[in-house]
C-alpha cells in the first residue's frame, strides 16, 4: 500500500503466492513470505521497485507445508528463521536468494506462532509448546540452533516482538500481554 497520504491510501501492487500468506518481513529493497498449502515454503521479492516487484526465488523445505512464521537477519550474510506447525524452528541461509538451504532445524514441541531476534544471536519465539509458551534459541551459530531458556504462561503464545532490552509477548488468555526483561 502506499501511505503516502496516510487518510487515503491506494494499493500500489500486488503479487500471487499460490497459498495462504501467514507472515511477512521486509527490508529495504526485499519481502521474505511464507504460507500454507503450497508447493513452496518461502517466496523473496525485490520491491526496490515497488510498482513492479520481482519474484527473486523461492525455497520448499523438505517436509513442510505450514509455515506460521518468518524472521531475517542480516548478520554476516542472509538467514531466515521459519516457524512451522511441525513443531520445528528451522534456519536457512539465503545470502543468495536463489539458492536458499536449509542450515538447522530444531524441534521446539509446538508450533511456532511468532518470531523475533536480537541481532541475530538470540532468537525469541511465541509457540504452543504447553511449558514453553515462551523460548530462546540462541541462533549465534545458525547451522546449530541450541535451546536456551524458556518460561511457561498459562497459554500459547501468539506474538513476540522485541524492544529495548524487553520482550513483548501475547498470551492467548485473559492476561493476555505478558512483558519478559530486566526490572526497573
Amino acid at each position: 500500500f502506499n501511505v503516502a497520504e496516510p487518510t487515503v491510501p491506494s494499493l500500489t501492487t500486488q503479487v500471487a503466492i499460490n497459498g495462504d500468506v501467514k507472515d511477512i518481513q521486509a527490508t529495504l529493497n526485499k519481502v521474505f513470505v511464507v504460507g500454507q498449502q503450497s508447493d513452496e515454503d518461502i517466496w523473496v521479492c525485490d520491491v526496490s521497485n515497488p510498482l513492479s516487484p520481482t519474484l527473486l526465488g523461492t525455497h520448499d523445505i523438505a517436509g513442510t507445508t505450514d509455515d506460521l512464521s518468518i524472521f531475517i537477519t542480516e548478520n554476516g550474510g542472509t538467514t531466515i528463521f521459519d516457524g512451522n506447525v511441525q513443531n520445528e524452528l528451522i534456519a536457512i541461509g539465503a545470502t543468495n536468494t536463489a539458492q536458499m538451504y536449509v542450515r538447522d532445524r530444531l524441534n521446539v514441541g509446538g508450533d511456532v506462532n511468532d518470531i523475533t531476534c536480537v541481532e541475530g544471536s538470540l532468537v525469541f519465539l511465541a509457540t504452543t509448546n504447553t511449558g514453553k509458551e515462551f523460548l530462546i534459541v540462541n541462533a549465534t551459530d545458525p547451522d546449530n540452533l541450541i535451546e536456551h531458556a524458556y518460561l511457561n504462561f498459562p497459554q500459547q503464545g501468539t506474538g513476540v516482538q522485541y524492544v529495548e532490552n524487553k520482550v513483548y509477548m501475547s498470551v492467548r488468555s485473559n492476561d493476555g500481554l505478558r512483558i519478559v526483561g530486566p526490572g526497573n
